[in-house]
């Protein structure tokens, strides 16, 4: 239900995030798995108990995790891996990754062992991510486009990058993720998710053929269900939704409303149109296309469940899936008008329908944001628009 979310936005492109999706529901069978083992690995002269969990659906990779409680300790191991930082932040938490194997007998780390490494830090109590790749040369460069805010420490994120980076090229691949507690566990008031969107993005681009999530399943410490497997307070845990399970609630209220026949409600709901047009048009924009991804993502879904939106949802997305090919199709239909007065009326009373049910004053900003886009929008060219992007 997800993908149909490209509601509205500057008519179709913030779209609005609840017609789609929904909240994500606890799986209780999902949670934190027991440890493979346990190793007392050393870095930097400090020695740390880490857990180390096996990947099933990927032979030759690792996951350790353990958790600093000494901020002192936290900085020495970063200090003894001599790799490039920001100055003056707020270390949250770091990974590193490499073909050392520590359960073959080998427990001491250093700098020189690492193919790579992640660190996670605070900036406007918000968390936010960095990657560095070691070159040939030895040296490490930053990766620009794994940088940006994240909710959580992801171990579905650590895989995607050792499967971006490592996995192809090396045997045994192993991440180690060292959490630094005094500065991981401050409230993270962040909903936003931008590297987890980036390393989906990229996955998809390294294996096209890929269906659903090119990593659906939660990985290791995590194991049974769809979605993310994140690092909280209380631990790994993982929450389970589906995109078509969501498609497929929305799609059913819809229906139980009467007034729509299964074949107006199969062409509002037309999901691989709508993951075509979030992959392969907005995610490319990064202007325009990401901030109204991010909006996707962080709307309070149950708020805007309600019949009299979908009453006026489904005729809305039917009109508005055949704008879409359009907009992916740009470069034939540069001269063409994208919303006209009419399209762009029915779409504000839409954006007033949800913002009056926003649940709070930040989703009613970003419905009053779309709005101005939209109002800058109509009479304009495919064209112009594209390029404005």
């Amino acid at each position: 239900m997800k993908q149909t979310l490209y509601l509205v936005s500057f008519v179709l492109m913030g779209t609005i995030a609840s017609s789609c999706k929904t909240e994500k529901d606890a799986c209780q069978q999902c949670a934190q798995l027991p440890p493979s083992e346990q190793i007392s690995l050393k870095v930097g002269g400090i020695t740390t108990e880490t857990k180390f969990w096996n990947e099933p659906s990927r032979p030759g990779y690792t996951f350790g995790y353990s958790e600093i409680k000494s901020p002192r300790d936290f900085n020495k191991i970063v200090a003894s891996l001599e790799v490039p930082l920001l100055r003056n932040i707020d270390i949250a938490g770091l990974v590193v990754y490499t073909a050392q194997d520590p359960s073959s007998g080998n427990n001491v780390l250093s700098g020189k062992d690492l193919l790579g490494y992640s660190y996670y830090y605070r900036k406007n109590n918000k968390l936010r991510h960095a990657f560095y790749l070691r070159e040939s040369n030895g040296s490490f460069r930053v990766v620009s486009s794994l940088n940006g805010e994240t909710r959580n420490l992801s171990s579905n994120n650590i895989l995607g990058i050792a499967r971006l980076y490592f996995l192809d090229d090396h045997e045994k691949v192993t991440a180690i993720a060292f959490r630094n507690d005094q500065v991981y566990l401050v409230s993270n008031v962040s909903k936003s998710n931008t590297v987890g969107y980036s390393i989906e993005y990229l996955l998809r681009q390294k294996y096209p053929n890929t269906s659903g999530k090119p990593y659906s399943e939660c990985a290791a410490p995590c194991s049974g269900a769809q979605d993310e497997c994140e690092n909280t307070t209380h631990g790994w845990s993982c929450d389970h939704s589906t995109d078509e399970e969501n498609d497929a609630s929305q799609a059913a209220m819809a229906s139980s409303l009467g007034i729509f026949s299964q074949e107006e409600i199969d062409a509002a709901y037309n999901l691989p149109l709508h993951y075509q047009f979030r992959d392969q048009f907005l995610w490319d924009r990064e202007r325009l296309g990401h901030k109204y991804i991010d909006y996707y993502y962080n709307m309070t879904v149950t708020a805007y469940l309600t019949d009299s939106i979908i009453r006026y949802t489904v005729p809305f997305l039917q009109e508005l899936n055949t704008k879409l090919p359009l907009l992916i199709n740009h470069s034939q239909h540069t001269n063409e008008v994208l919303i006209d007065a009419n399209l762009a009326q029915k779409a504000s009373f839409l954006l007033q329908l949800y913002k009056r049910k926003a649940p709070n004053s930040i989703e009613s900003q970003w419905f009053s944001d779309i709005e101005n886009d939209l109002q800058y929008y109509t009479g304009k060219t495919i064209g112009e628009i594209v390029a404005d992007m």
